[in-house]
């Protein structure tokens, strides 16, 4: 269990660290949520949501977290990111319906064939963009308690953006 920042400069501290341990430990890592105020009400998992990449730490990670959700009795939910959408050009900016369908369809696909290949049922939350503050909505809208994340040994888009992540959300993340 690791805190994702600390006050004032013990922030750029605790995050450095907590950025490298992150990236070289071998064991899940819990990270406090980076948040600014203590929580209101009591702690307790009963929503996790797991984010899934395709990579192949993704079918260990479901299932990490399948087994967490179930002792816990708690809803589970896979999110996934896709590329972003959203394209920029003269007058603002426009969503490519074709170019969001593939996405959206592909990674529908990939989950099911991942929760079939794991035996795990659970909702899906698919969506573009930037992954970070997609995971943020992801948490809001499933008004979820933990994020479960896959980091290592393989790499990869959850990786890459694991500390982003983490401060981003606004619920302890669990990187295994």
């Amino acid at each position: 269990m690791m805190p994702s920042h600390g006050d004032t400069f013990n922030q750029f501290l605790l995050g450095s660290v907590t950025g490298k341990v992150l990236h070289g430990a071998e064991c899940p890592v819990w990270t406090g949520a980076h948040i600014e105020e203590s929580p209101t009400k009591k702690f307790k998992i009963r929503n996790v949501l797991c984010a899934v990449d395709f990579k192949p730490h993704s079918h260990k990670t479901l299932m990490w977290t399948a087994q967490l959700a179930d002792e816990f009795d708690a809803r589970l939910t896979l999110v996934h990111v896709t590329a972003s959408v959203e394209f920029w050009g003269p007058g603002g900016s426009y969503v490519n319906p074709e170019w969001k369908e593939a996405l959206v369809g592909f990674a529908s696909q990939q989950i099911a064939e991942l929760q079939q290949n794991a035996g795990v049922k659970a909702e899906v939350f698919i969506g573009s963009g930037d992954v970070p503050k997609v995971l943020n909505q992801a948490v809001t809208e499933t008004k979820a308690d933990l994020l479960v994340i896959g980091s290592r040994p393989y790499g990869g888009h959850l990786r890459t953006h694991g500390y982003a992540i983490i401060c981003a959300v606004p619920v302890p993340v669990l990187s295994v």
